[in-house]
């Protein structure tokens, strides 16, 4: 019911930032003219509370009231589904996934007792381990207050899924998968889409935007986190069932097609929105509907964003800092602001020492979903830095020279694919220039050296000395695009060729880049 749908079904203030505790009673038939007696049941939010009391063709259902929440993650069904049982390995949490009796059999099997030939298999083990990954890097699930993960597949449903806290709804083509017949892309969607709307739990339900204009807060975070559910862990008893043949996705490529390339095709004319939509957005204004603004931009750049994010604090300070702020601000409306606020004083209160730039022989500083151990590559304060990624539209072309001197000289501005229209265009408060964080491989004999570091939020040109050649655009993470300046004859030097690769496409992650001899 996200946006105003909550209003349609009962009376309420429905805006994000009303929440209350909601106590749901169900009156619904013993049985209909279709069916057998007895054979529908109630679902909401949270569990029932004792069983559905039933006299003169009625039953009343009376559930447990539910956690603070939004109107609109509000939820009951009556159906007559089956379903399959699970509970998650590390924290326990009971979990029933719901649909027709036709796809997957009876209510109430135990997943022990499911076969791979049932389509409900696959996403009940993928809710299993997804949930407590979570749990893992944020919070425990069950200190939330809603004890369940269920989820339910409807036959015809408005949105791909929506997560309502404690029972999340699909569309049948989101949630059940057969094993032995559809096709390897739907597998890949099914487990991501259950991983989107279970990170919906902390990010959306358990926090929520405080309006409209920044629902990034809720979908950007699901986005990025429907790959940190995939994320492989230190914890042995949160590996992947090699049955399920999740363990070998290659995350960094999934998030250049499935989000980097459609959030650089609707970034790239002035119509765009910013991520955070309430400023430098020209005459567009986030009023009552959720929808406002390119989707594109709120999921899939705001997901993309929140990598390079997590790629130059570590995960430390990343998954510390959020741990500080879902605790600090639980079941209320945290600005952008807030969430930022949360990453600086994490930094600051744990003494942990910020360095400008990144250079080391043993790897990148980050992997393909943004995944690092070393500490924070900052050249100011968190804050300061990515402020104007979400609150101007747009990303940053930058043209880049090389000489023989081993001098780069690299200058940013605004890409725009119509070059007829205005760069400075709608006027942005941060001047459409960008902190673009700088990756370089650079190579000396034998030796390969990986570099990070920061070009200043300024158009002019700026140089950066290296040592003889350069592999640039290994391991980039930002959303740009590179125009090399130089000719093909500079590549040989010292005796020895050099040519510009592409590293894994995992890591390079997503960067366009253009070569003109």
């Amino acid at each position: 019911m996200e946006g105003e749908y909550a209003r349609r079904a009962f009376p309420c203030f429905d805006e994000p930032n009303f929440k209350a505790t909601f106590a749901t009673i169900l009156w619904y038939q013993i049985d209909y003219p279709w069916s057998e007696s007895n054979e529908y049941y109630a679902l909401s939010n949270m569990p029932l509370e004792g069983e559905a009391e039933c006299e003169e063709n009625w039953c009343k259902a009376t559930f447990q009231k539910s956690a603070v929440m939004s109107t609109y993650l509000n939820v009951y069904a009556i159906v007559d589904f089956g379903s399959v049982l699970t509970t998650t390995t590390l924290e326990d949490t009971p979990a029933e996934l719901f649909a027709r009796k036709e796809a997957i059999g009876e209510r109430g099997q135990s997943i022990a007792e499911v076969g791979q030939d049932n389509p409900m298999w696959f996403p009940t083990r993928c809710t299993e381990r997804i949930t407590d990954r979570f749990g893992e890097v944020l919070r425990s699930y069950s200190e939330m207050g809603v004890p369940k993960a269920d989820q339910i597949a409807i036959p015809d449903f408005n949105a791909g899924a929506m997560e309502n806290w404690g029972l999340v709804t699909y569309r049948e083509q989101s949630l059940l998968y057969d094993m032995s017949r559809d096709r390897f892309s739907r597998k890949e969607y099914v487990c991501s889409v259950v991983a989107h709307e279970m990170a919906h739990m902390w990010f959306g339900d358990f926090i929520t935007c405080p309006w409209w204009d920044e629902l990034w807060i809720n979908e950007a975070f699901a986005t990025y986190f429907s790959y940190v559910g995939l994320e492989q862990s230190e914890d042995p008893k949160l590996e992947w069932d090699p049955e399920l043949k999740v363990d070998n996705w290659d995350l960094g490529r999934m998030m250049i097609y499935g989000d980097v390339t459609s959030a650089l095709s609707a970034d790239q004319t002035i119509g765009s929105n910013p991520i955070v939509n309430k400023e430098n957005n020209g005459d567009h204004n986030v009023e009552g509907n959720s929808g406002s603004g390119s989707s594109s931009i709120t999921y899939s750049k705001g997901g993309f964003v929140i990598k390079m994010m997590r790629c130059h604090l570590g995960d430390e300070a990343f998954f510390g800092g959020l741990q500080n702020y879902l605790e600090k601000f639980q079941y209320s409306n945290p600005t952008t602001q807030d969430l930022f606020q949360c990453w600086d004083d994490y930094i600051a209160s744990n003494g942990i020492e910020t360095n400008p730039t990144y250079e080391s022989p043993d790897g990148p500083l980050c992997g393909g979903i943004g995944e690092s151990l070393n500490g924070p590559v900052l050249s100011k304060s968190f804050e300061e830095t990515f402020d104007p990624w979400v609150r101007q539209m747009g990303y940053p072309f930058l043209r880049v020279r090389y000489n023989e001197d081993g001098v780069l000289t690299i200058q940013q501005k605004r890409f725009l694919t119509n070059p007829d229209e205005d760069i400075a265009e709608p006027p942005s408060s941060y001047g459409y220039v960008w902190d673009v964080p700088l990756a370089l491989m650079m190579k000396t004999g034998d030796t390969v050296t990986y570099q990070n570091s920061w070009l200043a939020a300024d158009d002019t040109e700026q140089v950066i000395e290296i040592r003889i050649l350069v592999l640039t655009n290994a391991n980039c993470i930002k959303i740009l695009i590179l125009d090399f300046k130089y000719k093909m004859r500079i590549l040989a030097v010292a005796n020895q060729t050099y040519l510009l690769q592409i590293m894994n496409i995992h890591q390079w992650l997503g960067c366009y880049t253009k070569t003109r001899f």
